[in-house]
């Protein structure tokens, strides 16, 4: 008795004289044990199946905007519960608005202009529950604008560095390391980028806006290196953005440019002021700074006396965006030419494959004249920029960068009908900015809001646009390529009124 179940599965069949042929059969048991375990692995198999579809289903931006509706949703019917004043009301209508608006574009299958509406409902309704509740909030939208070379970010309460992405969010405690090879710029909710130079470590101390007065206070903390910051207009009095070392800190309550740098084995901190106004304050005193000039804090918090800083010499060539076509590029000079600076002793000039310069193909600081004779550079792009030395050795802000390219090939001719394609991967907005990145063709030149951006080599390309009213704003991208085809496409980013 066999326990299981006999089948026949085989049917041989041979012809003995081509006359009677003999049919053999063959079989083989199969137990109910093996019969159950390939019906358990079809099972598990066809549940891995339905598993990665579903997985990659709502791994899509389609089920990204689904969630992010849900979340605008939830903090709505939560925000919905408050009452208050006509500030209230109007927040929670523009909730409301931007929920519908997300609501509307997932019907439409604009997923990525879905979860961006989504956000900032979100965000709205957020606003309505802290006033409501009077609490302070602490942003979460602080991002990397750009990077180049190997960033590290250490999260609070973390002890592992983990690398950089453009994904990455920045909080309350979090640091960030830059190699001798790398670079960073980190926008902010209240709209200052900061640039950290190579070499260098940041810490996040202070980041919040009041929900009530609207004052914003961001403080950063330069353990060691070099940081450059651009800061905005306040729009509240009593707003400011702050950057110290262990010695002294900057402080900035208006639009200003300012650098910061931090010896942390002299223990010595330096000031640079090129627009705006700074307050310097160390432990022994306070000092202004409301023109182009520099202060150095010594060990202890002695304040030295200012120095003037000089301007930067004016680019004259090539033009920005110039593009040189050599036969032989090895062989070919390019000639980079700036004014003389009034009381310049010698000048500092970088270029640059990347624009914020950390990959460095000239950098000479004992400049005597006023151009240069850059030869034998590869076909690519560059990026080239210089600063004045006057006559006691104090360095001013380097000039605007400009960028030329070097190419051994004609331009595209005439006969080139097609426009260039212009790709959105990310339109997201941080307060009164929205931040843009995405692709075009390769050597197109790209308007983002009526100002001129830089297209890399690959046709990448990023951008940051301060919107100018509140209400919404329709952001116009232009992407034109050497044959004069266009593309034009048009954006829209809401900006309600208590920022």
């Amino acid at each position: 008795m066999y326990d299981g179940i006999s089948k026949a599965i085989v049917i041989r069949m041979t012809a003995k004289k081509k006359i009677h042929p003999n049919i053999i059969l063959d079989w083989f048991n199969i137990t109910y044990r093996s019969l159950f375990f390939i019906i358990l692995g079809i099972i598990i198999l066809a549940g891995i199946i339905l598993f990665v579809a579903y997985y990659v289903r709502e791994s899509s931006p389609r089920a990204e905007a689904k969630e992010e509706i849900s979340r605008a949703r939830s903090l709505l019917k939560e925000a919905e519960d408050y009452i208050g004043d006509s500030k209230l009301s109007e927040l929670k209508e523009s909730a409301r608005n931007n929920l519908g608006q997300a609501e509307l574009e997932f019907e439409r299958k604009n997923y990525t202009d879905s979860k961006i509406a989504s956000i900032r409902s979100q965000n709205l309704s957020q606003k309505i529950i802290d006033i409501a509740r009077g609490e302070q909030t602490t942003s979460t939208e602080v991002r990397f604008y750009k990077l180049e070379g190997d960033v590290k970010v250490k999260k609070t309460g973390m002890f592992n560095w983990e690398s950089v992405t453009p994904e990455t969010r920045l909080r309350f405690g979090d640091q960030v390391k830059t190699s001798s090879t790398s670079s960073a710029q980190v926008i902010y909710f209240d709209g200052t980028i900061t640039t950290i130079s190579p070499g260098s470590l940041v810490e996040i101390k202070e980041m919040y806006e009041d929900p009530r007065t609207k004052i914003q206070k961001v403080h950063e903390r330069l353990n060691w290196g070099t940081l450059s910051a651009s800061t905005q207009k306040r729009r509240t009095e009593g707003s400011f953005h702050e950057v110290s070392t262990e010695t002294a800190s900057a402080r900035s309550t208006h639009e200003s440019s300012f650098r910061v740098s931090y010896d942390k084995d002299t223990k010595e901190s330096a000031f640079d002021l090129y627009a705006g106004s700074l307050e310097v304050s160390s432990p022994a005193e306070k000092i202004f700074l409301n023109r182009p000039e520099r202060l150095k804090v010594k060990k202890g918090g002695k304040i030295g006396s200012k120095e003037v800083i000089p301007p930067p010499p004016k680019p004259i060539s090539p033009a920005d965006q110039k593009i040189f076509v050599y036969a032989n590029p090895a062989s070919a000079s390019t000639t980079l030419v700036w004014e003389k600076e009034h009381g310049s002793a010698r000048y500092h000039l970088q270029i640059s494959s990347l624009p914020l310069f950390t990959n460095l193909v000239e950098d000479r600081k004992d400049m005597k004249e006023t151009f240069f004779e850059a030869a034998s550079l590869p076909q690519g792009s560059y990026y080239w920029r210089v600063s004045t030395i006057n006559e006691i050795g104090i360095e001013g802000n380097f000039c605007e960068a400009r960028k030329f390219k070097i190419s051994s090939a004609q331009l595209r001719d005439k006969s080139d009908t097609i426009p260039p394609g212009v790709e959105i991967n990310e339109f997201l907005q941080t307060g009164p900015l929205v931040i843009i990145n995405g692709k075009t063709e390769p050597g197109a030149t790209l308007w983002v809001d009526t100002e001129r951006v830089d297209v890399y080599d690959d046709g990448v390309f990023y951008s940051v646009v301060k919107l100018r009213k509140e209400g919404w704003n329709e952001i116009s991208i232009v992407s034109q390529d050497a044959s004069g085809n266009e593309t034009k496409i048009r954006k829209r980013a809401y900006l309600e009124g208590f920022y």
